[in-house]
């Protein structure tokens, strides 16, 4: 979180463009906001990312009273940045100001209260409080929050179990917004201000401007490295993240990143000033950025194989030339398998049945937990086989998802 400071020329360009803009008044709340702010001001009511901000960082929440409209003084040379620069600039903060006088409304309260009681020792001194080297955010479509009690006593020793006992936890905590879309709350968990100061009001929508729909973070200046198609960054993301606010206060020296199957869930929770960002592709079949994070791709990716997997499946549309990966697949030593999903047709793998060593046919759609099975997905499975067969093919013939009981021996002689 900024530290107050004077606004200075020897600020790197980066920082002084995020105090750019007007003074006080309305502007979108930051990772610091929440705790008694209002609606106008970007503040997420319960406070989520200001406590957030505070459990971790391990400072008491006085620590960011940062005059409104003024920058944090980093003490860092001109170029000292090293990371790419924001596109556009973070509206102002005045959610910090309320936050300030709740705290001292609460300190006063505290005060108040322990008048003749026994005493208190004192806090330990600012300096000693020991600060974590890693902040995780980990966020999981569709878990709800009872799950972490309900299911406890079957995680391990790490994990969730881990997470429960060392990290931050809310009891009580709620979006108080609707609809709760997958973006709108990655953006609502990583900033704590709602879609109305985000700018992030749903995963799609249509953007008057430009005449068609738009997702949260297309961005046509940046393509994707894996495929060159339209890239992805956010800069449509309006209000600072609790990362964003790391990398200022540190001068850039915190690295942030996000990996995610969805570019959306890789790029909003790490905000503007993210280090880097990767996600899956569907059409190259591999993980990827885009211009905004790198120039190319980093060497990991091009030896994701020797990293340990001995199997990868890719789905028909991860590719123009399903068979040419396939083959690209098994050239590095993997078996290569190929998905359908139920909307796909056996027909659209047929012609590259040979270079793949398994073929799952999806009996649920990919990507919404809590699915049943969808019984039309029994033909599915018998056409594949007859598919295989007809070739004389070694090929394997699985399914995934939504099969119990009354289904597997259905699934069986179908071909699975």
């Amino acid at each position: 979180m900024g530290l107050a400071g004077p606004r200075g020329a020897d600020q790197p360009r980066h920082l002084r463009a995020r105090c750019a803009g007007p003074r006080p008044g309305g502007g979108p709340g930051s990772a610091g906001g929440g705790a008694g702010g209002r609606r106008g001001d970007g503040g997420a009511r319960g406070g989520l990312a200001a406590a957030h901000a505070a459990a971790v960082l391990g400072g008491p929440l006085g620590r960011l009273a940062t005059p409104v409209g003024r920058c944090p003084s980093l003490g860092r040379p001109a170029g000292a940045w090293t990371g790419p620069p924001p596109r556009g600039t973070f509206p102002p903060n005045a959610t910090r100001r309320y936050l300030v006088r709740l705290f001292a409304l609460v300190a006063a309260a505290l005060g108040a209260a322990l008048v003749g009681a026994a005493p208190v020792r004192a806090a330990a001194p600012r300096d000693t409080v020991a600060r974590p080297r890693l902040v995780l955010l980990v966020v999981v479509d569709q878990f709800r929050a009872d799950y972490l009690t309900r299911f406890g006593d079957l995680f391990g020793p790490g994990g969730f179990r881990r997470l429960l006992a060392r990290g931050a936890l809310w009891t009580d905590v709620a979006y108080d917004y609707v609809p709760t879309e997958t973006a709108p709350g990655h953006a609502a968990l990583a900033t704590g201000a709602p879609p109305s100061a985000t700018g992030i009001v749903g995963n799609t929508w249509y953007d008057r401007a430009l005449g068609r729909t738009v997702t949260s973070v297309e961005d046509t200046a940046a393509p994707r490295l894996a495929s060159g198609r339209p890239g992805a960054s956010a800069h449509r993301l309006l209000a600072s993240t609790f990362a964003d606010e790391l990398r200022l206060a540190t001068g850039g020296r915190a690295k942030t990143i996000g990996v995610s199957f969805k570019d959306r869930s890789a790029i909003l929770p790490v905000g503007r000033t993210a280090t880097a960002a990767y996600w899956f592709d569907p059409v190259a079949g591999r993980m990827t950025t885009s211009r905004a994070y790198a120039a190319a791709h980093p060497s990991w990716v091009e030896a994701f194989a020797a990293a340990g997997a001995d199997h990868l499946t890719v789905h028909v549309e991860a590719a123009v030339h399903l068979d040419r990966l396939l083959r690209q697949i098994r050239s590095l030593g993997l078996r290569s398998g190929v998905a359908l999903n139920p909307a796909t047709p056996p027909q659209a793998l047929e012609y590259a049945l040979e270079a793949a060593d398994q073929v799952v046919v999806m009996t649920v759609n990919p990507g919404f937990g809590g699915q049943e099975f969808l019984a039309g997905m029994l033909r599915k499975v018998a056409q594949v086989r007859a598919m295989v067969d007809r070739q004389g093919l070694a090929v394997e013939v699985v399914v995934d998802g939504g099969v119990d009981a009354r289904w597997a021996p259905q699934l069986v002689e179908a071909g699975a």
